[in-house]
């Protein structure tokens, strides 16, 4: 029986030689197999391990426990129905099992499908909240300087300035806000990826661009009643007790 052996590129740097030299291994046998090639890293188990050496034996005539079939979702059937005459056929004393590939993956991030979802939700009902918050508070704002906007219009005040005056404070706000979140996600979301053997760095891009979405959605937020307030009659402003 001709047999030899196949190196994943971890195996040869770990082995510390390269395929084609006349190197040859006992792979848990008796005999020692010929080195005939490597095959690139990829990945068979979850991001949160390291790729790990591994031999692929090579044999002219060899029994196996494992087949992998790619096929399509029209042809699963039939090819399922063909998959399990020709085992019977070939290995009748053992029985025919089979599982998916893709589902065998999908299970090894459960855990992260489940923290998306939870991370998406709560995150949604955070911010409904905060936009109930913000417009109750920018009610009461507008309510108790009703005077103020009315004497700033009569001044020659435009709508546009006084949007602006009315919505810095709530800016002012939210981006203080940010300063105090930042750390906190960024180490949170640091010690989370620090779970996977192999993960990209934290980007300051990606909490600029949530501290721009968190503004405008402040903002959007306040701008119903800002705009009410610009846009009302100042002399019933001043008449407001």
């Amino acid at each position: 029986m001709n047999q030899a052996l196949l190196l994943n590129e971890e195996a040869v740097k770990q082995f510390g030689f390269n395929p084609g030299s006349d190197k040859r291994l006992t792979p848990g046998g008796p005999n020692s197999l010929p080195v005939v090639g490597t095959l690139s890293n990829y990945y068979f188990k979850s991001l949160h391990q390291k790729i790990e050496p591994f031999a692929i034996v090579l044999a002219s005539e060899q029994a196996f426990n494992w087949v992998f079939i790619k096929t399509t979702e029209e042809s699963m059937p039939g090819v399922m129905q063909f998959a399990q005459q020709e085992w019977r056929r070939t290995n009748p004393g053992h029985p025919f099992e089979f599982t998916f590939v893709d589902r065998n993956n999908d299970m090894m991030y459960q855990a992260e499908r489940k923290l998306s979802r939870l991370s998406s939700i709560f995150t949604a009902i955070a911010i409904y909240i905060a936009c109930l918050g913000l417009f109750g508070l920018a009610s009461f704002t507008v309510v108790r300087r009703t005077k103020e906007i009315g004497m700033r219009k009569i001044l020659g005040a435009s709508v546009g300035g006084i949007i602006v005056i009315l919505s810095k404070e709530f800016a002012q706000w939210v981006v203080l806000a940010n300063f105090f979140a930042w750390p906190l996600a960024y180490y949170f979301i640091r010690r989370w990826l620090e779970g996977f053997a192999y993960h990209i760095n934290v980007n300051i891009l990606a909490f600029l661009a949530s501290g721009m979405l968190e503004l405008i959605i402040a903002l959007l937020t306040v701008s119903v009643q800002t705009f009410k307030a610009a846009t009302a009659n100042p002399v019933d402003a001043l008449r407001y007790e």
